[in-house]
């Protein structure tokens, strides 16, 4: 490879991101292929690759891996350092936002909620709400 690539401090910074997201990416793959992904209530994976298929994937993933990771240290791409209590916060800031579009008078816009069913989500969405709230006062 070229060792004298010399990015703009805009292009390595996006190249960065793309790196990030194909890392990430993967490592969520691989995580559901090989059983190790967390289980959700609200959201079940059902498996549909026989163990040959998942193999060849996984094998293709490794690839993909191996080929970002060369990516990066070729272009000298930066790694984000992030603080825990930021990551935190902001995906709990996510998580108050969607909640707040939750509410039964923005539900409206799927139409009518009976008053009924209103108190009842406002409820659950007011609890979820006071419990970010304390969440969010762990900030460092």
């Amino acid at each position: 490879m070229n060792n004298k690539i010399q990015l703009s401090s805009n292009h390595n910074r996006s190249l960065s991101v793309t790196a990030r997201a194909i890392e990430k990416t993967v490592s969520e793959i691989e995580l559901l292929l090989n059983g190790n992904h967390k289980t959700y209530t609200a959201e079940i994976i059902e498996p549909v690759y026989s163990k040959e298929k998942k193999e060849e994937i996984l094998k293709k993933l490794n690839k993909l891996k191996e080929v970002n990771d060369e990516m990066f240290e070729t272009l000298k791409l930066r790694s984000q350092k992030l603080a825990e209590d930021r990551v935190v916060y902001s995906n709990l800031s996510y998580l108050w936002t969607i909640l707040i579009d939750s509410k039964s008078d923005k539900l409206t816009r799927y139409g009518d909620v009976p008053a009924d069913n209103a108190e009842i989500i406002d409820n659950y969405i007011d609890r979820l709400l006071n419990i970010i709230g304390e969440l969010k006062q762990y900030r460092s």
